[in-house]
């Protein structure tokens, strides 16, 4: 293995470990938001380091997959601590899995996964505008680093809804 691929590992890792933070409550929300964030964080830096050495892991056709588990991980996180109200969750859930299913399509999923982003996000400042800030601060910080790539993969999500529709 090379070392984009225990980047893209550990994504699975730390979404299995979300969820088993979830039995703690609310009250250790800032833990979840940190392993949210790591999550995120292994996620951009398997894909810089895939260009940078010119080397994608063996590991690199799980991305996508375990960005989407890590989404679900946090959406689940978020509904069970009670953040996210649970009939969201789940009619959320059923979706996105039946638009898997049926569309195949990046775009279509990235969308609906956007709009649980968006809505874990508003729970978020709800119970704790501090770790909303945080979160915040975190994707601001990253879109800073490199704002250049966050425009390449919005082309490649354009091209691919151009596509389906």
């Amino acid at each position: 293995m090379r070392p984009p691929d225990y980047m893209t590992l550990s994504r699975g890792l730390i979404s299995l470990l979300l969820l088993a933070l979830i039995p703690l409550g609310i009250k250790n929300i800032g833990l979840g938001v940190i392993l949210y964030i790591l999550g995120w964080t292994t996620d951009i830096l398997d894909g810089r380091m895939a260009r940078t050495t010119g080397n994608k892991g063996r590991l690199a056709i799980w991305d996508f997959p375990l960005d989407m588990i890590l989404t679900g991980a946090g959406a689940a996180y978020c509904a069970y601590i009670g953040i996210i109200p649970g009939l969201f969750f789940w009619t959320w859930g059923i979706l996105w899995l039946l638009l898997v299913i049926i569309t195949r399509n990046q775009a279509v999923i990235m969308f609906t996964a956007f709009v649980c982003h968006v809505v874990s996000g508003v729970g978020l400042a709800n119970a704790s505008l501090f770790w909303f800030l945080v979160l915040v601060f975190w994707i601001a910080l990253m879109l800073a680093v490199d704002f250049r790539r966050f425009g390449q993969v919005v082309r490649g999500f354009i091209k691919s809804a151009k596509e389906f529709w």
